[in-house]
């Protein structure tokens, strides 16, 4: 994503050189800075993401064991109770 990101600008540039020769020096350093900061920002986002994939997967499976032992554990006492 970060590439496409940056691979749309650098086409976005060059399919425009009249935008291109308007855009002064300084001005496109800060586009530079803040492509950098949204790339940044993306990668921090995309870790984020897949922090809050494995902690929801890991839900998930103690749910999932949870339910086992629960299902595990009324038969028994099903069978004892009568």
């Amino acid at each position: 994503m970060n590439k496409f990101l940056s691979l749309m600008c650098a086409i976005g540039f060059v399919a425009t050189p009249a935008a291109h020769a308007a855009v002064s020096d300084e001005d496109f350093q800060q586009l530079r800075e803040q492509l950098a900061a949204v790339s940044q920002r993306l990668d921090e986002l995309a870790a984020e993401n897949a922090e809050l994939r494995a902690a929801q997967e890991q839900s998930v499976t103690a749910i999932s064991e949870v339910e086992t032992t629960i299902a595990e554990i009324q038969p028994a006492g099903a069978s004892a109770a009568v």
